[in-house]
């Protein structure tokens, strides 16, 4: 890599400590200047001596904990020389970037950020090169090693020597990806809201009492409600916007803030001429914000009510639903305001009309019948009934209502109706009706026992049945009847009730034919006010063809690897199987130890085509049976990298690559090609590293004859931890001492 620099040792890191008094050196100097006892040369010499000494073990203890520090700090920690290559950083720069330390290392800033940022980049650092002033919260995007972009955030400061003169850059920096897609999430909500949302800042005299407050930021809801644009108030104080401001308001939000307590309440404010409903939570040390509706309309209503000597009349004429009384046959006597608002319809235009006449065609026969009936119940609250009624023009407004018989009331002589409009609602569920009847993924409900509850075609559909109604009677045991393995639905359980939701599940199902398919869900839990669980609810996708195509893909992908191997076994004849035993050592390893089925795939994968890179070995070379020369050797310990250059472009599922060209690396850095140690090798790699080991003195080669399993053994059992992963080997003993594991031809 071009622009290395060589890694900053121990002596390098300068650590500024604070300098102190010590107690004791002043209370020995006081009491050497109230003695007056004159010191010798010989003693100030030691004296001096002393005090390098100590000056020097707290330096070197200040660097430790510096070093301590910067390592375990959870934000990366780097620095950069003038030319922008990383020359210190610790662990979590490379977790951030998904980089080794050895690839980091001398990396220029450039190579991880593309063309449109790296302008940018330079502007920064020059900038905090030229004025020497720190530049913080800089974010970016970059791209990791693995391909993926993140997006991070540096604070970047001038590194100096002790002469003052620039020698580089440190910084912290931290991946804000996640940060970054929630506040993206966050500024939808807060655009699309349909409440009034709202963040200040409080104000305070010298005495800490709040005076005022500060806009600094509001969403389009409150801009609709208030008529204030942001424009116009972001950065202002409410008396500056809007000067005759009650008291009572600053004084409520001060003791939010002050107290941290939340407030609900509704309260009028004379400079917009509006009542609010208002929710006003503390959301830092002095910062507010306030959720709110505006009630004006309801808020008039009511004052209007209780200012009203008639109170049941203005009730009636100012309530948002229609009051309609009517005789026994159905003649209106009387009907509020609001009928107007709703159909178009001036009261006295409706009275003396008969009721029907105002109805749909369509709905006449059962609103007669339906009267007749409401009409022989004495004194009895009649059950919500809804009919479609035609507007004035000519439109279809959907009405509900309630009724009650008080004809024999002599105050009130009709049958009385309490009527809304619930066309919005109406067309509201009919829209969503025809999403849940029409949409392609199964829709579900069930109860915690495994019993269908609600179901859409989609569901019936996916599961074999003609009808949801045919699966809801017909399922009476979703583990049994559904689920192929039924211990699944157990488990199933324990995790949403544990989570309350899950997403992507996959798993088998029976169709009502018998037939097994593979489905994914996306399933909650829905509880009542106790918590107690009332079902689950979900979505679930036939995912069939996808899980059988990506089968097919496998089993090509695997003919593939299969003619690899082939042709670096034709080229090495003495090694003829090695890597398909090394790759059935290495996926039994992996299984004991308890790697995901994937993960084990893709070791078994790397493991079957581990030295393709011999294909660009010499043939007489690899079938050599006297020692090889320093020059041949050589050649054979590049086959890793030749390897790792073949196969780095191949999109694998998994680090193939990588796992190629660290089989040969060991645990204290005396492997090839590269020299990496420990925890920096993948696991893959090191279980690889073993399964190739055993396998090799166990078997055949052309310079001597095979070893056989204890020596092998021993080999793996002498050198873990210094050559080998410890744990890989006991595993690796485990599987020959115990389960009987053994080498095949």
């Amino acid at each position: 890599m071009k622009n290395k620099t060589t890694s900053v040792s121990k002596k390098q890191v300068k650590v500024v400590k604070k300098k102190t008094t010590s107690p004791k050196k002043h209370l020995s100097s006081k009491k050497m200047k109230d003695e007056k006892k004159p010191q010798t040369k010989s003693g100030l010499k030691i004296s001096a001596a002393l005090k390098k000494r100590t000056a020097k073990k707290q330096n070197s203890e200040n660097v430790k904990k510096y070093q301590n520090i910067i390592k375990n700090i959870h934000d990366g920690y780097f620095e950069l020389d003038l030319a922008g290559n990383f020359t210190v950083f610790n662990d979590s720069v490379c977790r951030v970037l998904g980089y080794s330390r050895r690839e980091l290392m001398g990396m220029n800033y450039r190579c991880y950020t593309d063309k449109e940022n790296v302008n940018r980049v330079f502007q920064v650092y020059n900038k905090v090169y030229k004025t020497g002033k720190p530049f913080k919260a800089f974010g970016w995007q970059v791209t990791r090693k693995d391909g993926s972009e993140r997006y991070i955030e540096e604070s970047i400061s001038l590194l100096k020597n002790s002469s003052g003169k620039a020698t580089g850059f440190l910084g912290i920096v931290n991946d804000i990806t996640e940060k970054r897609k929630a506040e993206q999430d966050y500024q939808t909500l807060f655009r699309e809201m349909l409440d009034g949302f709202s963040l200040h800042e409080i104000i305070r005299d010298t005495q800490g009492q709040p005076v005022d407050y500060r806009f600094l930021t509001v969403n389009p809801a409150f801009e609709r409600m208030t008529g204030l644009k942001a424009e116009r108030i972001i950065g202002r104080t409410v008396l500056e916007v809007l000067p005759g401001t009650e008291q009572r308001w600053i004084e409520t939000y001060g003791r939010v803030v002050i107290t941290g307590e939340p407030a609900f309440f509704e309260d009028y404010s004379g400079t917009l001429d509006k009542y609010f409903q208002v929710t006003a939570f503390r959301s830092s040390s002095n910062l507010f914000a306030c959720i709110f509706a505006d009630i004006t309309e309801r808020k008039r209503v009511e004052d209007e009510l209780r200012k009203s000597e008639k109170y049941f009349k203005e009730l009636t004429e100012n309530s948002s639903d229609i009051i309609i009384i009517t005789d026994e046959n159905g003649n209106i006597k009387y009907c509020s305001r609001s009928v107007e608002r709703f159909l178009g319809y001036k009261p006295e235009e409706m009275i003396g009309e008969s009721a029907y006449s105002f109805i749909h065609p369509d709905e006449i026969k059962r609103a007669v019948d339906d009267f007749s009936k409401a009409i022989l119940a004495k004194d009895t609250m009649i059950i919500p009934n809804g009919f479609r009624v035609l507007h004035k023009n000519g439109s279809e407004i959907y009405l509900d209502g309630i009724g009650k018989n008080l004809l024999d009331n002599p105050d009130i002589a009709g049958f009385v109706m309490n009527v809304r409009d619930i066309t919005e609602r109406k067309l509201a569920e009919e829209k969503y009706r025809n999403i849940f009847e029409n949409a392609q993924e199964g829709i579900y409900q069930s109860t915690p026992e495994g019993r269908f509850i609600m179901a859409n075609h989609s569901m019936a559909r996916i599961l074999g049945y003609d009808s949801p109604e045919e699966l809801i009677t017909s399922i009476t045991d979703i583990a049994s009847q559904v689920y192929v393995d039924p211990e699944e639905r157990t488990k199933f359980i324990e995790t949403i009730e544990q989570q309350g939701f899950v997403r992507k599940y996959e798993v088998r199902f029976y169709r009502k034919d018998g037939r097994i398919i593979w489905v994914s869900r996306a399933t909650r839990v829905v509880r009542d006010k106790k918590g107690e669980i009332l079902y689950h609810e979900g979505i679930i996708e036939d995912t069939t063809d996808r899980k059988e195509s990506i089968d097919r893909l496998r089993n090509a992908l695997g003919g593939t690897i299969r003619a690899i191997a082939s042709m670096v076994e034709t080229r090495d004849p003495y090694t003829a199987g090695h890597q398909r035993r090394v790759s059935d050592l290495a996926r039994a390893i992996a299984t004991e130890m308890g790697l995901s089925n994937d993960r084990v795939e893709g070791l078994r994968v790397a493991a079957i085509i581990h030295d393709i890179g011999k294909l660009s070995i010499p043939a007489e070379i690899l079938s050599k049976s006297s020692k090889l020369t320093n020059i041949e050797f050589n050649l054979i310990k590049y086959h890793s990298q030749s390897g790792y250059d073949i196969l780095k472009d191949i999109e694998f599922p998994w680090p193939i690559a990588r796992m190629v060209i660290e089989h040969h690396e060991r645990m204290d850095g005396s492997g090839y090609p590269n020299g990496i140690t420990g925890d920096n090798l993948l696991l893959e790699s090191r279980i690889l590293s073993v399964a190739d080991v055993v396998e090799a003195m166990v078997s055949h080669r052309p310079y001597r004859p095979a070893l056989g399993p204890n020596k092998a053994l021993e080999e793996i059992v002498r050198n873990k931890g210094t050559l080998y992963d410890p744990d890989v080997v006991n595993i690796c003993l485990r599987l020959f001492n115990e389960k009987g594991y053994r080498i095949t031809e």
